[in-house]
């Protein structure tokens, strides 16, 4: 089990407290420090509060589903409603209002956008955030991690060129790995090796998508497809343009 280290009135694992003070806070370059107290003051000022609005939540839920237990006859919409007022579960319409946040980011106060919450292990799942909270395909791959930072392409405080021109650089087909190098070996669908070894050093890679070769290009001929699995190659031989699934 993880160690705790207290902060405020609240009480962090010790992994996740290391990697605020080390990585993100650095990043930010805000102490840490600030960053705990101000959770423990948020928390220790809603969590009273968070534990009413469970109770009244428990509590209007279990009203309700007694109240249709509790009735044999079809319900209206009228009736639906005028009850779920009677209990506090709809409230009155009140008149048009607006609100000053005071300290609140205008990227949240005033920039309409969805906000989603995924798991940050999972870097497809914080693409699909980013690009659906930002709409930039550009700046969400730009901030991940699917662009490496080696050689160069580090992200940091400002804009970096290189790394930019290697988001740019992946506006292109998928490709794949192709020649004789990659005779018996396993690959993704992105051309990721999978069977442990180093990539191929092919000379090309070709778009998973191609246009179908022209007629003078074509061939008449029956050849066989090596596909370098020697089972394959030896008992059932595929031949070059045929519709074999393999």
């Amino acid at each position: 089990m993880s160690n705790y280290i207290k902060c405020g009135d609240i009480k962090v694992a010790s992994p996740l407290f290391d990697f605020v003070a080390k990585e993100l806070c650095v990043e930010l370059e805000l102490e840490s420090v600030t960053l705990w107290e101000g959770l423990s003051k948020i928390i220790t000022h809603f969590a009273p509060r968070n534990t009413q609005l469970l109770l009244e939540r428990e509590r209007l839920q279990s009203h309700i589903n007694q109240w249709h237990l509790d009735r044999s006859h079809p319900i209206t919409p009228d009736q639906h409603r005028e009850y779920l007022m009677n209990i506090g579960y709809i409230c009155p319409e009140v008149p048009d209002f607006q609100i000053a946040p005071k300290n609140v980011d205008s990227e949240i106060a005033s920039q309409a956008a969805p906000q989603l919450v995924v798991p940050i292990s999972n870097a497809r799942f914080a693409i699909n955030a980013v690009n659906a909270r930002w709409g930039s395909l550009y700046d969400a791959l730009y901030g991940s991690d699917v662009i490496e930072e080696a050689g160069g392409a580090e992200r940091g405080i400002g804009y970096n060129p290189l790394r930019g021109q290697k988001v740019i650089d992946t506006d292109k087909p998928i490709t794949v790995p192709v020649g004789e190098k990659t005779l018996g070996r396993l690959f993704d669908v992105l051309g990721n090796p999978i069977d442990g070894k180093e990539p191929p050093q092919t000379k090309i890679n070709s778009p998973i998508h191609r246009k179908a070769p022209e007629h003078k290009d074509l061939s008449t001929s029956r050849e066989v497809l090596e596909t370098g699995i020697k089972v394959v190659d030896l008992m059932e031989p595929y031949t070059k343009g045929g519709k074999t699934g393999l």
